[in-house]
């Protein structure tokens, strides 16, 4: 078997496997993924897509595995016992997942062997049809507000300085990369933001991605303290433009990992529940401590010789 690290570049000789949803990931900051492939045909056997967040503690640094797959269990071990190494090597705390109850017995089998506890339970992130959300936030006196701005009329300067400015405030919706996303990345037309009238720096922002799927992913929504419209009248603005140009079907994601969305569905959607989900967790072992004070103490005896050495080629005396 071989093992091949997925890259922008060659994540499409792959999408077929990984499926475009996931593959779309694959060059976004703090995503990795590796594929194992046979020999001889060089066809994937099994592929697996993670991502590093922050952990529970600050300090930490978590992996969370967002797409598994293998074709038999052999395929399957080789590639868990891979990552294993790389969650090691790169110190990460713990790994976790949500996966689809319908993932296979295979890779199910292989996590559990790995060492995972897993149970099935209501997943976090809520599919809404953009009628319903329009419905629930729409009434007749709603209209289309001349101060709110399509993303799309946003200079880019703008846009990054906003995101940038959030992110220092630790907000970042979605996406713990969201100041380096691709420009492409947000749904222009429908993405909208409220500008302050004094400073013309953006103070609220609604912002949608448009996955590969056709499903629209609500990836932001925010109103700073100054901001003269909420983030939810913003996102009624954004739902507005939404219903002129997608279908009424059109589904809309909402994760409820991040806090604002929670609160939001909590408000409009009291009753929705998302679709079943394998949950899983796995305490990472981290790097071995001694091997590294071992490493730490050869390089400062290093450091002394050619201290040392150093002084000898003065020829002072």
């Amino acid at each position: 078997m071989l093992i091949t690290g997925l890259t922008k570049d060659n994540v499409q000789e792959y999408r077929d496997f990984l499926t475009s949803d996931i593959a779309e990931l694959i060059g976004r900051n703090f995503v990795s993924g590796f594929a194992l492939e046979d020999e001889d045909t060089n066809s994937p056997l099994a592929g697996i897509v993670w991502e590093f967040t922050q952990g529970e503690d600050e300090l930490d640094t978590r992996s969370r595995i967002l797409f598994i797959k293998a074709k038999d269990e052999e395929s399957a071990g080789n590639l868990l016992e891979a990552f294993t190494d790389i969650a090691t090597q790169t110190g990460c705390s713990d790994t976790v997942f949500d996966l689809a109850v319908s993932m296979g017995s295979v890779e199910k089998k292989a996590l559990e062997e790995a060492g995972f506890s897993m149970e099935e339970r209501e997943g976090q992130v809520v599919s809404v049809a953009l009628a319903d959300l329009g419905m629930t936030l729409l009434n007749d006196k709603d209209k289309a507000d001349e101060r709110v701005i399509p993303l799309s009329e946003i200079d880019d300067r703008e846009l990054y300085s906003a995101l940038s400015g959030l992110d220092m405030e630790g907000i970042r919706g979605t996406c713990d990369d969201m100041p380096y996303l691709a420009r492409d990345y947000f749904e222009d037309e429908i993405s909208c933001c409220l500008e302050d009238e004094e400073d013309e720096e953006l103070n609220a922002l609604v912002l949608f991605h448009k996955k590969p799927s056709g499903k629209l992913e609500l990836i932001l929504c925010e109103a700073l303290e100054d901001a003269t419209m909420s983030a939810v009248d913003l996102l009624k603005q954004a739902v507005m433009l939404a219903e002129e140009k997608y279908e009424p079907s059109t589904k809309i994601l909402i994760d409820c990992r991040y806090g604002q969305l929670q609160k939001l569905i909590n408000s409009l959607f009291p009753k929705a529940k998302s679709t079943k989900v394998i949950a899983g967790y796995r305490k990472e072992a981290g790097p071995n401590l001694d091997e590294l004070e071992a490493e730490e103490e050869e390089y400062e005896e290093y450091e002394e010789y050619e201290e040392f050495d150093e002084f000898e080629e003065l020829d002072l005396f």
